[in-house]
């Protein structure tokens, strides 16, 4: 590989925060307006990426592209994580909980650790996985 093509060693990039992102690193995003970052509203949304330095409404967060972030990161739980064999299946307040392994969904990643809603705990991000039905 030619290494004046790589632009950046990690797939994080700022972007404008629709809402107050501060207190809600680990909670996943959508791409509002082309170059805003607005927190996930419905189950249904297709996360673009995820809170790792949220800012003010209006400031740049710093947001991870799911589907190309090597590593773990710490991700908010809304529902407890019981079994390290689920995926995580994202929630209407732009946090995740187990898959519940039917109907529509949409999937961003395996847990690391088990945990209880309201915390973070680590997980494997990968490109978000839409189900229909």
């Amino acid at each position: 590989m030619n290494p004046s093509l790589q632009a950046r060693e990690s797939a994080i990039i700022p972007l404008v925060a629709t809402q107050t992102h501060v207190d809600k690193e680990g909670y996943f995003v959508e791409i509002a307006s082309n170059t805003q970052a607005s927190i996930c509203n419905s189950a249904a949304d297709a996360p673009y990426g995820i809170i790792l330095n949220g800012a003010e409404a209006g400031q740049q967060s710093s947001i991870g592209i799911l589907g190309a972030l090597p590593g773990t990161y710490r991700v908010k739980l809304g529902a407890a994580i019981t079994n390290l064999a689920t995926k995580l299946q994202l929630r209407a307040d732009g946090t995740v909980g187990p898959d519940t392994g039917a109907g529509a969904r949409v999937l961003v990643g395996a847990p690391c650790e088990l945990g209880t809603a309201d915390e973070k705990i680590e997980a494997a991000l990968f490109a978000p996985i839409v189900f229909l039905a």
